[in-house]
Order: C-alpha cells, then structure tokens, then sequence
C-alpha cells in the first residue's frame, strides 16, 4: 500500500547546501526499487537542487595502509535503482540540497517516492520541507579541497584532449559543493615545454579555484627525473611565464615528508635554495610535514602543510604561523570537523585531503592495490557523466565548509545573544586535536544547528 511519511525539515542559507541521509528498510527484497525524487519547489515556482545517491555496502579499509577491514557503505552511487533494498541490512540515501546565491527565502517543499515495479501501489513517500532563511553567508575564508589527479583511468587508455576535459568537469563538480581548495591536477611537462604547464595554470584559473593552489607533483617529479639545478630550472621558468600572464601564483611542494625512511630528497636547504634562486619573482614553495622531528624544516618554507602525525593542536599551529608564512592541514581522514570547526577556531589557513582519484589498482575494488584505494570521485561510464559516483567523505568535506560559513557569520554578529553563543561554541572545541576528534557528528550538527537557530530567530 501507499504510505507517507512524517515530513522531514531543513533549513539552508542561500548559496549553500546540506545534507540529508535516509535509512530505508523492507521486511522483503526489493531487487530494483523505483526511486523518484521531487526537488523542493518554493515561492514563483522556483526549486531547489537536489542530488542523491544510493550507499553502496562492502569490505573496506578504515585508513589507507590499514590492514583492518570494514563493512561499511561509503561509496555512494548515482544509479539509485541499481541498488536493492534487503531485509539483512539497511539502504542509506544521501541527499545534498542546494540554493544558490539567488534563491529566494521560503519554504520549499518536495518529496523522495521509493515503490516497487513488481508490487504495483506499494509505495513510501517521504516529503521534504527545505526553508531557505533570510540571511546571507559570507563565503569560506579558510578553502579545502582535495588533492586531485588526472582520471588514471583515462591518462593510462585516452588521450589528452578526454582526460583533460573530465579533469574541468571534476573541478566543476568540486566547485559546486563549495571545494575550491582542491590542488589541482598538474602534468609535469619533462617534454613539450612550458605551454602545457601554462595551460593547466589558466584552466584552474577559469575553474575559480582560491588563489594559491597547490602544486603537489611537479617538482617531486622534476627531481626523479633529473639533478636539483635542472629541476629549478624548469620551477624558475614556470615562474617567470605565470608572472608574465599575470596569473594567480601557485604553491609548489618542495618537500614530501622528509622524515619517512622510503624519502631520499637530499640537502632540502640547498633544494630550496636553488629554487629561490632560479627566478627573479617571488616562488612559494610548501612542505610537507607529519613528523614531529621535521619542525626544524619548517623555516624553509612559505606554507608548512602537517597533518596529525606531526601534531594539529591549536597551540602548535599558532606558534609555526610567523608573518609571510602560512600554515595548512592535510590528511585528517576527519573532513567535516577540520574543514569546519578546526579551519575556523585554530590559525591554519587551507585544508587539503588526500586524495580525489587515486585508485592503487582496481578502482571498484576496495581490498586489492598496496594501500588501498583512496578516492572521492569514481571512475564513470563516460566521461563528464551528468551523475557522478562519490564517496561518502566529500559531503563531508561539503559539510564543513558550510559549518565553517555560518561560524564566520555568527563571529560577525554583534547582539549579546549571538556573543553568548559564540562563547559557548569555543569553549566547546579543545585546544588538542586528539581530544577534538572525539566530536562526533551529531556534535558538528548540533553546533550549526544552533546557529542556524539563532538566524532564523528560534530556538528549535
């Protein structure tokens, strides 16, 4: 039979998004549910956007390098038919709305049907009840993203021209879910010169990528390839052709985790040295960061880039942050609290996690590969498909760059009762980022819940 649901209801600002998760279960299989989603419409017609996937349940690592594996359903699937609704287990949904900078405030009402071909008339309709509030966010002053390759699929079986245009369209997909941090795919030009290389710097450009975006391969690759002189050469010339075009200078990783024992970077101050040295312009140059024993690097750098093997507590981050460098966080593996709260509260600047597509091996296979398979964008049919594949991690990372906006709009609110508030969502993040992990998600929801609150002027 027909069965409706209690409405489910969220509240949104203009040009942001949020996330709704949907736990469906059946006392019988249902082999192909029929899935139809109704975008929330609202005042003079207008809708909201609605994106949704169906969680997909297998063996999978808890970390990259772990051996331990988990049964969990973090890749999210864009077919949501294909995949059956079984009594054994739950069906999660995950659906992003979003309004963009024009929405209009109003209640926007729409609706998620799931019935069943073979049983005409059973059926469950859940309504969703989407308010766009009154109140404008200022945008993310602190950018994450991720780390993102060139499709490996494509590079190894396609030629540039396929892997470079599904390369805008994974920007573009980044982009919408407010990830402009991404350090984008960059190609090492050993051959062809720079007009490649320049290509990729206009692209991310036109992509609207925050200015100072990470260059994580290039150099690492100039310095396999050839002597330290050569290799800064090339950084020296590249350099002085985005100057030329007067392009957004990008950041170049010039040290990969010096202190792992599989790293052979030689004299890393001689390294920087000649990087500096090969252009008349100024070169930022980053490090990457996770051993407690490579601080005595971090002076080398413009951008130190550390993660929690090297120690993310807020009192750490504020002592390295000097006057002309900056301090970014990379690999968490906790998206939504460190591209939110942690950006937010503590003096790091950009938030980088890896990695977008980097699949070790079987890109559909979760166990095979040396690693394990790292990625949040997943290989398609075709290229620039309308409905991508995602993991479960980039409506997180999407999560927090939202939190992050409304703790900006709330530190800039002067009444006693948003000064109030604001004070108790401090007090409430540690200074440890050990003790800070232990905030769960509920936690993060509850916090912007209550900003939120607060600007639609209640207190439900």
């Amino acid at each position: 039979a027909a069965t409706a649901a209690a409405p489910v209801r969220l509240r949104l600002a203009p040009d942001t998004g949020t996330r709704l998760t949907l736990t469906i279960t059946s006392h019988d299989r249902i082999e192909r549910p029929a899935i139809i989603l109704e975008a929330p419409t609202g005042p003079a017609g207008r809708k909201l956007g609605l994106d949704a996937w169906a969680a997909q349940w297998r063996f999978d690592r808890t970390e990259p390098q772990n051996t331990h594996l988990e049964w969990r359903d973090d890749r999210l699937v864009a077919d949501l038919d294909r995949l059956p609704i079984d009594p054994a287990r739950p069906r999660r949904y995950e659906l992003w709305l979003r309004a963009t900078a024009t929405t209009r405030p109003g209640v926007y009402n729409g609706a998620i049907t799931l019935s069943e071909p073979a049983r005409p008339g059973r059926s469950l309709s859940i309504p969703i009840e989407a308010e766009v509030l009154d109140v404008t966010l200022p945008p993310a002053a602190k950018p994450a993203g991720p780390y993102l390759a060139y499709a490996p699929h494509l590079t190894w079986h396609t030629g540039r021209e396929v892997r470079d245009r599904q390369a805008v369209c994974d920007l573009e997909t980044l982009a919408a879910f407010g990830l402009t941090g991404t350090a984008p795919p960059t190609a090492t030009p050993l051959k062809g010169g720079l007009a490649p290389f320049l290509a990729e710097m206009e692209r991310n450009n036109r992509a609207g990528l925050e200015a100072g975006w990470l260059l994580y391969d290039p150099l690492h690759q100039m310095r396999l390839a050839y002597d330290a002189g050569r290799a800064a050469r090339f950084a020296g010339a590249a350099t002085d052709a985005i100057a030329a075009k007067r392009l957004p200078r990008p950041v170049w990783s010039a040290a990969d985790e010096p202190s792992n024992p599989d790293q052979d970077q030689g004299d890393i101050r001689a390294w920087v040295d000649a990087l500096r040295a090969s252009t008349k312009h100024e070169i930022r140059l980053a490090g990457h960061l996770n051993n407690p024993s490579d601080e005595r690097h971090a002076d080398l750098f413009d951008v130190v880039v550390i993660n929690p093997g090297f120690g993310l507590d807020r009192s750490r981050i504020r002592r390295l942050s000097k006057p002309g460098s900056s301090v970014w966080i990379y690999n968490t593996f906790a998206p939504r609290l460190t591209a939110g709260v942690w950006l937010h509260y503590s003096a790091a600047y950009r938030y980088v996690q890896w990695h977008a597509r980097m699949p070790t091996a079987d890109p559909l296979d979760p166990i095979d590969g040396r690693e394990g398979d790292v990625q949040m964008l997943y290989p398609m049919d075709r290229v620039c498909a309308d409905r991508v594949d995602i993991h479960r991690s980039l409506l997180r990372l999407a999560e927090g760059v939202v939190d992050q906006r409304w703790l900006l709009w709330l530190s800039r609110q002067e009444g006693a009762t948003a000064r109030s508030l604001a004070r108790d969502l401090a007090s409430a993040v540690p200074d440890s980022w050990t003790a800070a992990r232990n905030l769960t998600a509920r936690d993060l929801h509850a916090m912007r819940e209550r900003i939120v609150a607060l600007a639609a002027g209640d207190t439900r």
